[in-house]
């Protein structure tokens, strides 16, 4: 795996980008609702309001799930980009879609708050 990691520098940077975008949105939210304190708003609609209250458990699964996410599909995409460079490529660039709209789900969650 480790040989992988070498050879495909462009997938695995960017599986490191994606990692570090939902590891700091997630250390951020933490950090920040911590101090706030359970509950908070997750979701608010100009038309109805607040409506979504939650604890801390939503950002917790959040964090956990985007970097399950992103270790799933960094070896999926690098056993791709050795047998088909496009399938591996758009994986890692889908990923990386996903990692900054986590990061901005994460950010929205705190300035509502």
């Amino acid at each position: 795996m480790l040989e992988k990691i070498r050879k495909y520098k462009l997938i695995s940077g960017s599986f490191v980008v994606s990692a570090i975008f939902v590891l700091a949105g997630f250390v951020r939210a933490m950090i920040t609702l911590q101090k706030i304190g359970s509950p908070f708003i997750v979701h608010f609609n100009d038309m109805q309001g607040i409506t979504s209250v939650s604890g801390i458990g939503v950002i917790l699964f959040a964090g956990i799930f985007g970097i399950a996410v992103v270790l799933l599909n960094g070896s999926i995409a690098l056993e791709f980009e050795e047998r088909n460079t496009f399938f591996g490529r758009l994986i890692a660039a889908l990923t990386l879609v996903f990692a900054v709209l986590l990061f901005i789900a994460f950010t929205a969650i705190l300035s509502v708050n």
